[in-house]
């Protein structure tokens, strides 16, 4: 990003929102879809299995993680806080759309 705050290519922006696992895997489809139909069969199961075992792993190692976490104050109040945040998400988006 230059300090105008333009993006100057494609990969400045790809490295703040993050690249869909799905990009990825979209040449190896094609690739094997000129070989096998059983390849082709396999490569979304391939794909949905470990995409659900990475995000299962993620939240257990994530929940143990918070589980082990005292936030002292902050637990007595994030229910306010949280919703806070959220009007104040509501009235930035009614008056910046």
């Amino acid at each position: 990003m230059n300090p105008r705050g333009i993006f100057e290519s494609s990969n400045d922006m790809l490295l703040i929102v993050g690249s869909s696992p799905m990009v990825e895997v979209i040449p190896a489809l094609l690739g094997a879809s000129t070989k096998r139909p059983a390849l082709l069969a396999i490569g979304p199961g391939v794909f949905a299995v470990a995409t659900i075992a990475t995000e299962a792993a993620t939240c257990m190692v994530g929940l143990r993680s918070l589980q082990r976490a005292c936030f002292g104050p902050l637990e007595r109040y994030a229910e306010i806080l949280s919703g806070l945040f959220v009007a104040a998400v509501g009235v930035d988006a009614l008056f910046t759309s």
